[in-house]
């Protein structure tokens, strides 16, 4: 059964996995109620936003009402009035005394002006405004830049008065404009943090607490006031004009007829409508990474730091370092993790004891082995001193010969154990130093009196096992023996060649070489025609049935070739096991 993913992962990747779970519904239930506080924070600022700018343009506002109030009342006045100078002169008495008001008129739906405290007989027929009035009629305000009266800015109050059969007449009553200018200028210290300013139905700016362009710079960059008309009380963030990110604030002052508009900067009037209403929100979940962190911080620190130390000490026990010093490293760790270092010290403790007892034991083994291979090869020289005895004080040619070649491979024997002492593994044998040794005896035992024969050895650095190099150094014997009975004097002399190599495929090449001279007659012949007979095993001879064996052991292969001039045995082996190799032996003559 597969395990679940998340198991497979790092101790700090499942705390951190389990803490998050843990933490997850106190994380959600922190967002939610952060979000409801902000919520009621953003109304009660909204609601503070509207409150002030109400209270900042309550003074307009009753001038403004003021003013609709008296142009609409002297409308219906004017029913009962039917001559136009009587109704003019009484406009007129209303203006004077009432000084705030420039002038007080009533417009017929035909579009003359038959009753007005400047004058009459004016006709607004195709006027804009007029047109845009009857289309639409209800109270409006608007500005006038150059007042008929004044010749200065004024505002006009344009009021629907309404009979039986519809709309009768307009009254409009204007006032000048400085008068809102200067109410709307007298703010207070508290006023002074924002702008406000007043516009009617169709979007104009009727009077605001700076200058016209300044004011305009503090406005909605995208939105245009006209587009507020109709709607209720709002606020939003936008850029303004002159690039600012400012909060405002809109209203309706008069119905739909005259609204407010504030513009605030930044600022603690304005918070809980910014971007830094988000803080809040994201505090939980910073408190969350954080618990997160510290849990993850902690458990590094007092579990997997002492955790990893304690594993590199058990790494570097098991690369053999036996003084992981444990004590110096847990000294500050829980006491959980130091009973395990203690236990993983008794551990090591025993297993260093136990690699003690067995190295004794293996050394003590060595000693031994080596004294065996000492002795045998001392029992083995005395055994070729006792034959060297023996062949000085024998007659017989042939009997000479016979223990010369006994006496060759006893201490073939010999140097074999000799080399197996010497070497300080002893489980290999350098094959090029036996080898070497095995020529200079054997030449020495064997060559005639009278005769010197040159050694050529060219050897390169072999190693064997010790079941390969019993094999090979008795095969060797056999094959310079023969090559001392069989070699003839040259032009060159008389030479004995033996080259050790390793070839490109891996296996070692022994070969023996000595100068040959076809027999002239069949008694001089020593072999038989066939030079392969050397090697088979129905030979006649001692030698040669032994160098089939060692070649067969070897598991190799020996070619024999010979020459006009030379005799050549060449032996090809692998250099593992006698068991595992894979051999070609060639052996030339």
């Amino acid at each position: 059964m597969r395990r679940p993913y998340w198991r497979n992962q790092s101790l700090q990747l499942r705390v951190a996995l389990l803490l998050g779970i843990a933490l997850f519904p106190l994380g959600l239930i922190a967002i939610l109620q952060t979000a409801a506080t902000l919520k009621n924070g953003r109304e009660l600022a909204e609601s503070s936003l509207l409150s002030r700018t109400e209270y900042a343009v309550e003074e307009e506002k009753r001038v403004l009402l003021s003013a609709q109030e008296a142009a609409e009342t002297f409308g219906y006045l004017s029913y009962g009035i039917e001559d136009d100078a009587r109704c003019s002169e009484l406009a007129r008495a209303f203006v004077q005394r009432r000084p705030q008001y420039l002038a007080l008129a009533t417009v017929d739906t035909d579009g003359v002006l038959r009753c007005g405290s400047a004058g009459i007989g004016m006709d607004f027929t195709g006027v804009p405004d007029f047109e845009v009035f009857l289309e639409d009629p209800r109270p409006t305000f608007t500005v006038n830049p150059t007042g008929i009266v004044s010749d200065s800015p004024v505002i006009f109050v344009s009021v629907p008065v309404f009979r039986n059969t519809g709309l009768d007449r307009i009254a409009t009553l204007s006032f000048p404009q400085s008068t809102i200018l200067r109410l709307m200028g007298s703010e207070t210290a508290e006023q002074a943090a924002f702008s406000v300013a007043l516009f009617d139905a169709y979007g104009t700016v009727l009077g605001s607490d700076q200058v016209v362009s300044e004011i305009s710079g503090e406005l909605p960059e995208d939105r245009a006031l006209a587009g507020f008309v109709g709607g209720g009380p709002q606020t939003f963030t936008q850029i303004a004009r002159n690039g600012e990110r400012r909060h405002f604030a809109v209203l309706p002052v008069l119905g739909e007829t005259l609204y407010a508009i504030s513009s605030w900067p930044p600022g603690d009037a304005t918070a809980g409508l910014g971007a830094e209403q988000f803080l809040p929100i994201a505090f939980p979940f910073i408190m969350w990474f954080v618990s997160l962190l510290v849990a993850i911080l902690g458990l590094h620190m007092l579990v997997l730091h002492p955790l990893y130390r304690l594993k590199r000490r058990m790494v570097a026990f098991r690369d053999g370092r036996r003084d992981p010093g444990l004590d110096a490293i847990t000294d500050d760790a829980p006491s959980e993790i130091q009973e395990l270092a203690a236990t993983f010290g008794s551990l090591a403790a025993r297993v260093r004891a136990d690699e003690k007892r067995a190295e004794q034991s293996l050394e003590e083994k060595t000693v031994l082995l080596k004294e065996v291979y000492h002795r045998v090869k001392n029992n083995l020289q005395l055994i070729a001193s006792i034959m060297n005895m023996q062949i000085r004080s024998t007659r017989s040619a042939e009997a000479k010969y016979a223990l010369r070649r006994v006496q060759n491979r006893v201490m073939g024997l010999a140097t074999i154990h000799k080399s197996l002492y010497t070497e300080p593994s002893m489980q290999r044998v350098r094959a090029d130093v036996m080898i070497r040794e095995l020529i200079n005896q054997f030449v020495s035992l064997s060559k005639e009196p009278g005769r010197e024969v040159r050694v050529e050895a060219e050897l390169s650095p072999v190693t064997l096992y010790p079941d390969q190099a019993v094999p090979v150094s008795l095969f060797l014997s056999e094959a310079v023996a023969n090559a001392m009975k069989h070699m003839s004097a040259t032009d060159s002399g008389v030479w004995l060649r033996v080259t050790l190599g390793t070839e490109s495929d891996g296996r070692v090449r022994l070969q023996v070489e000595n100068p040959y001279r076809e027999p002239d007659t069949e008694a001089e012949a020593d072999t038989p025609d066939d030079p392969d007979a050397l090697l088979r095993s129905d030979g006649s001879g001692l030698g040669k049935g032994l160098m089939q064996a060692f070649v067969t052991q070897l598991d190799g292969d020996c070619r024999i070739e010979p020459g006009t001039e030379t005799y050549r045995v060449t032996l090809r082996f692998s250099p593992g096991g006698a068991a595992e190799a894979n051999l070609e032996v060639s052996a030339e003559l």
